[in-house]
């Protein structure tokens, strides 16, 4: 746990929802939080100005008011829909614009493109370090849960647990998609979105954050062959975050 400065401590641990990478200008940042966040709106403080959250909650409402619960399957897909019809009608609206009138042939293209993308994605060694590291790490879970059981419910348990359980996902979901941008971005030529490195570098920043809790949560157990696991666990987002931080050249910005 030492290996992560105080510094990156000191910036990222206590901060959820969006945080701002050093190669966004300000005004991006605040006009599209949501490009540079995790997600856990509720903690985070640009939920206010955020378009992308307002749009979820007012959405929600709508649920609310048809008698259809905001987690079911229904509402996922409901939104789900609604978020691909809004896109669709964006880039025919800007295709008339731009007088482009896509063939079969050239949607054919585009799909051997995108398959050739996610086949190199598949073979990429970060992705498969990833999803192993990823798979162990919901083994920890349940070994956890299992563990506590009936004090899972105590405050600082459960705060800790909720931290694990929310970014569970999401650091692997970051990663496959910083290597999907990075595949992209190759046969750009000026128009660089960051995308992979900020893709990078919010998987970054959520397991300084696992890292942390494992550390917190250690504490309060007794078990050494499941402290064994957590530190093994531990040593190894560390190590992830090293390939990232070279990977994705985040050295330099997250100091």
């Amino acid at each position: 746990m030492s290996l992560i400065s105080k510094t990156i401590k000191k910036t990222f641990i206590n901060q959820y929802g969006a945080i701002k990478p050093t190669w966004i200008h300000q005004d991006d940042y605040y006009k599209l939080p949501f490009n540079y966040c995790d997600r856990w709106c509720e903690r985070c403080n640009l939920a206010k100005v955020c378009r992308v959250y307002q749009k979820e909650k007012e959405r929600n409402e709508e649920f609310i008011k048809k008698g259809i619960d905001i987690n079911s399957s229904e509402a996922l897909f409901s939104g789900l829909m609604e978020d691909l019809n809004e896109t669709k009608a964006m880039i025919e609206k800007d295709m008339k614009r731009l007088g482009m009138n896509l063939t079969k042939k050239d949607l054919e293209i585009s799909e051997d493109k995108e398959t050739l993308k996610e086949r190199l994605v598949e073979k990429d060694s970060l992705k498969q370090i990833s999803f192993k590291i990823y798979h162990r790490y919901l083994e920890l879970i349940d070994d956890l849960q299992n563990y506590f059981l009936e004090e899972i419910e105590k405050k600082e348990i459960k705060k800790i647990m909720n931290i694990l359980f929310y970014y569970q996902g999401f650091f692997y979901a970051k990663i496959q998609r910083a290597i999907f941008s990075e595949v992209e971005e190759r046969s750009m030529s000026d128009d660089v979105t960051f995308d992979a490195k900020t893709s990078g570098f919010l998987a970054y920043v959520a397991l300084i954050k696992v890292i942390n809790a494992l550390d917190q949560l250690i504490i309060h157990i007794d078990l050494e062959k499941l402290k064994t696991q957590i530190l093994s666990l531990s040593k190894t987002f560390i190590k992830l975050n090293q390939i990232l931080e070279v990977r994705f050249e985040l050295n330099e910005n997250v100091k």
